[in-house]
């Protein structure tokens, strides 16, 4: 009972990802500057991605995991307009915040789906993660805890000078 209460809190507090216009604390900036990490649950059978696997993932283009056959994909994102979910469109997706919002619109208008659900808490984005096997998202590294696991992109692990997501050089 307590885990479908969970659940159900979880499912209400993700909105559409379309509620965007927020002020961002600059708190949050630094955030975003810092390494960010790709997350699954832990028995996702994929320890890494390609970026180019990530991107299909996130613009809805492949609906599985990579080599997992039907096994269906739950993308959790930040909110329109938030540091962290900005740096990751650009460095994942190649696009920024109104190419990323075209795309969202001209997918909805051919009735090709809808932009995957956003939170902008980190704690609720884990929290998901680690309950259902099939959900990916991403974070600060400083804030990934062992209830999740962290995939490496083009083989490369988070925190090493190669991954697409490490922190910015001040």
């Amino acid at each position: 009972m307590r885990v479908r209460r969970s659940c159900l809190l979880a499912a209400l507090l993700l909105v559409p990802d379309e509620a965007g216009g927020q002020e961002i604390d600059p708190r949050e900036r630094a955030r975003a500057a810092g390494t960010l990490a790709v997350v699954v649950h832990p028995k996702c059978p994929l320890s890494t991605l390609s970026r180019t696997e990530l991107r299909g993932i996130f613009l809805r283009q492949r609906a599985s995991w990579p080599g997992q056959g039907s096994a269906s994909v739950l993308m959790l994102n930040w909110p329109p307009g938030h540091p962290i979910r900005e740096r990751f469109d650009r460095a994942v997706l190649g696009m920024d915040p109104r190419e990323v919002a075209a795309y969202w619109i001209d997918r909805r208008v051919r009735g090709l789906g809808t932009p995957p659900r956003s939170s902008a808490s980190a704690i609720l984005i884990l929290a998901i993660v680690a309950r259902n096997p099939e959900a990916i998202a991403y974070l600060p590294l400083a804030e990934v805890t062992p209830r999740v696991k962290v995939l490496r992109i083009d083989g490369a692990p988070a925190g090493h000078p190669a991954y697409l997501l490490r922190a910015r050089p001040r």
